[in-house]
């Protein structure tokens, strides 16, 4: 007799449950972390001078390596919670977009490195300087960086659009989850890469600000599956997923 024929996918275990508490705990805080933190970030100047004076490299070290540590976190959290993933099509997407998520977090950290580290040094010698040559130089770095930052700040946006997509469509295919939910996140990531990519190749009339909608749907659907995953993990082992079953309901029309 075939055993994983007569296995029902959505019955807890610890390793599953241990994979969706921690994981859905993971992607939660650091989804919230990264709003707040990005709330006090505020937006970036988009020139050298104007940048020299809005930042504060008291605040804007801390800030920057803690958002960095936040997005590795929900990364690695959605990591974990694709591989309680059951159906094997949705599992194999899930991986994908596994791999988009950790190299677009990758991408962030240099850029937010770049950011936080590099600028405030040159906001550090600007604030030093006694003579306005050596102002006009930090300055003229500064422009310099934030082109290197547009570079790889727009990488991340459609990186991390692509992971966002390609995860939520994992939930989908995996029928495990609400639909509602999943194509919220489908939306969002496809809009966030989307907008990413267009800005990157300076497509006219595309604004970086159009991208926000998008990142707010895909924040919802991360800040929704962190939640469900935290719940089912505190389904006793031998019982069966409720959120699953409710979710097939709603597929039949019942």
């Amino acid at each position: 007799m075939n055993q994983t024929a007569d296995t029902d996918p959505t019955e807890s275990s610890p390793h599953r449950n241990a994979h969706l508490s921690i994981g859905g705990g993971l992607v939660l805080s650091s989804t919230l972390a990264v709003l707040v933190l990005n709330i006090v970030h505020g937006d970036l100047p988009g020139t050298g001078q104007a940048a020299m004076e809005h930042i504060n490299p008291v605040f804007w070290r801390p800030i920057h390596i803690l958002t960095i540590i936040a997005i590795l976190v929900g990364a690695g959290g959605l990591v974990l919670i694709m591989q309680t993933i059951a159906d094997p099509v949705a599992a194999a997407v899930g991986k994908l977009g596994s791999v988009f998520v950790i190299v677009a977090s990758a991408v962030h950290g240099v850029d937010f490195a770049i950011d936080g580290f590099v600028l405030s040094a040159l906001v550090e010698n600007w604030e030093a300087a006694t003579d306005p040559v050596t102002q006009e130089t930090a300055v003229a770095q500064a422009d310099l960086v934030l082109t290197i930052m547009g570079g790889t700040s727009f990488t991340f946006q459609t990186l991390y659009g692509l992971a966002i997509g390609t995860l939520a469509g994992a939930t989908l295919a995996s029928r495990e989850y609400p639909r509602w939910l999943c194509w919220m996140g489908i939306v969002g990531g496809a809009g966030w890469g989307t907008i990413g990519l267009l800005v990157f190749v300076q497509m006219p009339s595309v604004q970086f600000w159009m991208v926000f909608p998008a990142t707010l749907l895909a924040s919802a659907w991360q800040i929704g599956i962190g939640w469900i995953a935290w719940q089912r993990s505190r389904v006793g082992p031998g019982t069966h997923n409720p959120t699953h079953s409710q979710t097939e309901g709603n597929e039949d029309g019942t």
